[in-house]
């Protein structure tokens, strides 16, 4: 929501590595961009954490794909998020 988009900017409220991934997915950013903004926003991608290299993964292979797919992968993956109202 345009509230939930201002708390992020505003720096009020901290987005999730999940919902960023569904961000950058859903905006087909090219990798490299959703990446930078990843790094950006004060991710890093733990490999030593199966949810992160999920992230990854559907960041650099999925980003062409529609949200509904994406959203399935999600679930597949095993990936929580949680849209906002």
């Amino acid at each position: 929501s345009d509230r939930t988009f201002k708390r992020y900017r505003n720096n009020k409220t901290r987005i999730s590595l999940q919902n960023l991934t569904l961000i950058c997915l859903a905006l087909h950013l090219e990798p490299d961009y959703s990446e930078d903004l990843v790094r950006k926003a004060g991710y890093y991608w733990r490999t030593d954490n199966e949810q992160d290299m999920a992230c990854h993964l559907l960041i650099r292979e999925n980003f062409c794909d529609d949200l509904d797919k994406m959203i399935d992968l999600f679930k597949i993956a095993g990936i929580d998020y949680k849209v906002a109202n």
